[in-house]
């Protein structure tokens, strides 16, 4: 891998890190229960679904652009 891809790899990790944080921010005040973790997939599957649909992530559905195991 290049210099460059890695440099834009890592900008894009940064900035999948920030997004998701700020989805989940409201997490912190709320209790480990059920309907917390569907909220926060939720959360984190609606920012990759953005960023994908942005043209941040490859794949040419959405499945293929994102997994996310909780």
């Amino acid at each position: 891998m290049s210099a460059a891809a890695t440099a834009r790899a890592r900008d894009l990790l940064r900035r999948v890190e920030h997004e998701v944080r700020v989805a989940t921010a409201w997490v912190a005040r709320e209790p480990a229960a059920a309907a917390t973790q569907a909220r926060v997939r939720a959360a984190v599957g609606a920012v990759l679904l953005e960023l994908g649909r942005a043209g941040a992530l490859i794949g040419d559905v959405a499945e293929d652009r994102s997994f996310v195991r909780c």
